[in-house]
């Protein structure tokens, strides 16, 4: 990479409340990046521990490294609003407080951003769970899919280069690949998309991506770059969705209420991912992407009827919303078996999306 590249600057955006003792992650991976010329910011909604004691810590010792108290809407979405209002950089990326990047990270994204001219850059990543990883790109399946994005769009190096035929393949595709904490986007293009909706707790990232995705040129470059950690308080992560237990996790009411409440978060994401279809001029089969939505949209409200089965109200509530966007006699037959006097009210559990 040559110098003009290496010369420009990176605003690395970090929301954080009360993550004291996970902190340090993220701020090393940062200190750790091959590329060098960036400025952190730490934006600290409200927090209640030594949040901004860890935080002055490091930037008495690297003056890259910004505490920021955040002004805006409380959330995820006001706090990194707050990081970019504030930052400088000619690129801005994101990075969430218990998480941490790969040391190549950002030298590979500025890379496809300067060299293919494209606008938003993002890349794939491991899960990990306590000390156990997950390299979620690996099954053959997802390998397939990738491999089909590289024969669609054009490819460079590792990274595949999409043009503006991408928002209707994203509507129709079954994978996905896009984290806010993978993505660099040119500055610049924020004129034309804006900020983060800061009515949005939760799926404020993939509403973020969906104005990108309608009108931007995108790299996926096909390699790790981020390690994502469950952590209990995470607001999505909060527990290993890959193995599922759903006897437990139907006695868990805690964590029943909280996957409801992300569930009902991801299909208003995808009921506006839906309107933005209808609208959209481009894309010429619009029945192949209400399908592929809808059933997506039918799977989560099912998902949530089910987990809720013990609730009467709330199980048929949602099955009733399910059934609105596919229908299947499996789910007249199920909602039949939720009635008081019944006792099976098993379902397929292929049905079911946790994800």
């Amino acid at each position: 990479m040559n110098y003009l590249i290496r010369s420009k600057l990176v605003s690395i955006i970090i929301p954080t409340y009360n993550r004291e003792n996970l902190l340090h992650r993220p701020i090393e991976s940062v200190l750790n990046q091959t590329y060098s010329n960036w400025e952190l910011l730490i934006v600290d909604d409200g927090s209640q521990d030594n949040t901004r004691q860890l935080i002055e810590s490091y930037s008495q010792k690297d003056s890259r490294i910004k505490y920021i108290a955040n002004d805006r809407s409380k959330g995820p979405s006001g706090a990194r609003n707050s990081g970019i209002i504030q930052s400088e950089g000619e690129y801005i990326a994101f990075l969430d407080s218990d998480d941490e990047w790969l040391e190549h990270h950002l030298l590979d994204s500025i890379e496809i951003l300067e060299k293919k001219n494209v606008e938003v850059c993002f890349s794939l990543w491991i899960e990990k769970h306590a000390e156990k990883e997950i390299r979620v790109f690996d099954p053959l399946h997802t390998q397939n899919n990738l491999k089909q994005k590289a024969s669609l769009f054009e490819t460079y190096k590792n990274a595949i280069i999409f043009d503006d035929r991408f928002f209707e393949h994203y509507a129709t595709d079954d994978g996905w690949f896009y984290h806010i904490n993978t993505m660099v986007i040119q500055r610049q293009v924020l004129n034309r998309v804006g900020l983060l909706n800061e009515k949005y707790f939760t799926g404020e990232d993939t509403e973020f991506f969906i104005r990108f995705f309608a009108e931007s040129k995108i790299a996926l470059i096909n390699n790790y770059h981020f390690l994502y950690h469950q952590t209990p308080d995470s607001l999505y992560n909060f527990f290993d969705r890959s193995q599922v237990d759903i006897e437990s996790l139907c006695k868990d009411k805690a964590l029943c209420d909280k996957i409801t409440n992300s569930g009902i978060n991801s299909n208003e994401i995808r009921l506006m991912i839906r309107k933005r279809v209808q609208q959209s001029k481009r894309i010429k089969d619009k029945k192949k992407c209400f399908r592929t939505i809808d059933g997506a949209i039918a799977r989560k409200y099912l998902t949530l009827s089910y987990i809720n089965r013990d609730d009467f109200r709330k199980s048929v509530y949602f099955c009733l919303l399910s059934l609105r966007y596919r229908f299947n006699k499996n789910k007249i037959l199920y909602l039949f078996n939720l009635l008081p006097f019944r006792k099976t009210r098993a379902i397929n559990q292929m049905e079911l999306d946790f994800y």
